[in-house]
């Protein structure tokens, strides 16, 4: 017989980016000397901007959802963009990002390896 783990709605849950308070934030999504020097290593702001992001949520969950760009928080986003000195967060860094499926596999090969 087979069972589920998780109820439709924990699984909901579970793949939610939760808003997170300013100090959970800072801690789960901070960005090292390091990690900047890797994510500059990128071409354009958008780039540069969505690999910084996807970086963090890989170290926060463990994993990154396919659609991880709809999923995140503006708070996330404000805090990952003053982090890069970005001065106001732009929700189309997300929908400008990675037009070609090629691009976003080679970043999140990239993303990996660095981890």
């Amino acid at each position: 017989m087979s069972t589920t783990f998780l109820t439709a709605q924990e699984r909901v849950n579970y793949n939610r980016i939760p808003k997170l308070e300013e100090d959970e934030l800072l801690k789960g999504f901070y960005l090292t000397k390091t990690d900047k020097i890797f994510v500059n290593g990128f071409n354009g702001i958008t780039n540069r901007f969505c690999i910084a992001v996807q970086l963090c949520l890989i170290r926060y969950s463990g994993f990154l959802e396919e659609d991880w760009r709809t999923l995140v928080v503006e708070n996330i986003g404000e805090i990952m963009a003053s982090q890069m000195g970005i001065t106001e967060f732009d929700k189309n860094f997300f929908t400008d990002y990675g037009q070609r499926a090629m691009s976003r596999s080679f970043h999140l090969q990239q993303i990996l390896k660095y981890l």
